[in-house]
């Protein structure tokens, strides 16, 4: 689960960006809390606070997708690409 530094969601504005650890997620318009995160994306800025949420996240597009599962549990340190905008980490 994201932890979210301010959930409501809006434009990025110099008040949140980068204020405090928060990273502005362009996919959510929220400012999310980077500092301790395992993995960020260096293009819509969504923070995976940890290797499962990247893996839950990963799995939600692949279901909304219709792409099944690999037949192996999914290995976090193999997602290239942010499964919210598909930027290449």
């Amino acid at each position: 689960m994201t932890i979210i530094a301010a959930a409501v969601p809006h434009h990025e504005s110099a008040g949140c960006a980068y204020v405090g650890g928060s990273m502005h997620c362009y996919i959510h318009e929220v400012d999310e809390v980077g500092e301790g995160a395992y993995r960020i994306c260096g293009e819509c800025f969504h923070v995976y606070r940890t290797a499962e949420d990247l893996v839950a996240t990963e799995r939600r597009w692949r279901t909304s997708a219709g792409i099944s599962a690999p037949p192996r549990p999914i290995d976090p340190d193999e997602i290239n690409s942010c499964p919210e905008c598909a930027h290449d980490f």
